[in-house]
């Protein structure tokens, strides 16, 4: 028998399996070290196709910088404190700095999150503001896209000479890729951006509801979602970014600084190239985990693990998904979507009353319709039954619930990981 330690919140599941019949999918080559101090600072001083911040800020302008939530880490406890440093030596004052949390509809960030996220000496020395997507009077209006979004965003971007741009690359299920223009729509957007956006991932034709063809996890060349961002952010023209790829211990394996498209891109092709698993075959059967905290930390986003997962399960096939979701659900009016019962239903309201969660919503029943889902979390057992899915206390209670001896594959860190099947595999979109 082989052991694997699968993440669950902030713990390990000991997992014992049959290495004949179950085999690890881990993306390959990628680094466990974390970069130094120096690492870093270095590639600020070297930014992709952009200038070095010496030569983009001038004395006396106000600079804001965008950090990202707790849903996903980014290394901003490191990153920060040295972009901080690296704005004083241009010259500029603590108070010309300003950090603006990008938490789009998310629940806004605690205390001790915001100390965990910049440290407790940037905390104390730096002015940090919420963002309220909801709320009218810290909002401004730009313009419409070519999708006809309109985009509003947080006032404090507008009222600042510089913008720039922290947080993680990843794989998001219809955004394509987390990082770069997503810290501002949907980070630092109002609820209205938001929803017009989030809509595109959509086709509404024919009077039914499917994903837009072009939308999905590693794709940005004719990814709808991916290009009304991208219009959104450039009214705005960010002068500098710092995104991370970071790795299982959460610390910073790589950084891609300076232009904040080319630069994202490059980081984009670059976690593709070492986050595609390419397999034989998808099989009867997945045990998966988002990777423990923050990204089980509530059911929306542990179902970007089970999005990705499927990728390697067979139509009908069971899929074991081990997410602690502490938090719970994420968002109330996500329950309530799921508790229509039926993907249909969810699409029939998308059509009529759209709402970002309700997509999520919908996403994730198509799964629990297409497939046998376990689900091992802290989520109410009656609760986890009626929306269609089998809870289970544990690892090994959920392997006691489906057919024995199935062959399959385990997927530690399925957020981070596509798997696609040689035969018919295209590289991401990037």
């Amino acid at each position: 028998m082989a052991k694997i330690f699968l993440p669950y919140g902030q713990t390990d599941i000991e997992f014992n399996y049959d290495a004949t019949k179950l085999t690890l999918l881990t993306p390959a080559n990628i680094s466990n070290t974390s970069l130094s101090q120096t690492d870093i600072l270095v590639a600020m001083a070297n930014p992709i196709d952009g200038q070095p911040l010496e030569e983009i800020i001038d004395i006396g302008e106000n600079v804001v910088i965008v950090v990202s939530d707790t849903t996903r880490a980014s290394g901003s406890e490191q990153v920060v404190p040295l972009l901080i440093g690296r704005l004083l030596q241009c010259g500029l004052k603590f108070n010309n700095i300003s950090i603006l949390f990008a938490t789009g509809i998310h629940r806004l960030v605690t205390e001790a999150e915001k100390r965990l996220l910049i440290t407790d000496e940037i905390f104390h020395a730096v002015k940090h503001f919420d963002h309220r997507a909801e709320t009218p009077d810290e909002l401004v209006y730009l313009d419409d896209t070519s999708y006809g979004t309109p985009v509003e965003v947080n006032r404090r971007l507008v009222e600042a000479n510089h913008i720039i741009l922290t947080g993680s690359i990843g794989f998001h299920y219809f955004a394509g890729f987390t990082g770069g223009r997503k810290s501002l729509v949907p980070g630092l957007a109002s609820a209205k951006t938001i929803k017009h956006n989030h809509l595109l991932a959509l086709d509404f034709a024919n009077g039914t509801v499917r994903r837009r063809p072009g939308v999905g996890a590693g794709r940005l060349d004719k990814n709808a979602v991916h290009e009304d961002l991208l219009e959104a952010t450039n009214m705005l023209a960010p002068s500098f970014l710092i995104n991370t790829i970071i790795n299982k211990n959460q610390g910073v394996s790589q950084v891609f600084c300076g232009d904040w498209q080319i630069a994202h891109r490059r980081g984009c092709a670059e976690y593709a190239s070492q986050h595609t698993i390419y397999i034989e075959e998808k099989r009867d059967l997945v045990i998966a985990t988002p990777g423990g905290h923050p990204r089980d930390m509530n059911l929306i986003q542990s179902h970007k693990a089970l999005d990705m997962a499927v990728g390697a399960l067979k139509d009908g096939g069971h899929i074991i998904i081990c997410a602690k979701c502490p938090e719970g659900y994420g968002n109330n009016d996500f329950l309530d979507w799921l508790k229509l019962g039926s993907a249909a239903k969810m699409g029939e309201k998308l059509q009529t009353d759209y709402k970002v969660n309700g997509q999520t919503a919908w996403a994730f029943a198509n799964k629990i319709e297409r497939f046998q889902v376990v689900l091992v979390s802290e989520l109410p057992s009656d609760e986890v039954e009626s929306l269609g899915m089998q809870p289970a206390k544990d690892l090994k209670t959920a392997m006691s619930l489906i057919p024995k001896n199935l062959s399959g594959y385990i997927i530690p860190y399925a957020c981070e990981a596509i798997p696609l099947v040689k035969k018919v595999a295209q590289n991401p979109n990037v």
